[in-house]
């Protein structure tokens, strides 16, 4: 991750469950 810094959230989430969002 780190395509979008706007929420480091995001980035421990997407590891645990599949959210694109970042990738957006």
């Amino acid at each position: 991750s780190g395509a979008s810094s706007k929420s480091e959230t995001n980035e421990y989430a997407f590891m645990g469950t599949p959210i694109i969002q970042e990738v957006v």
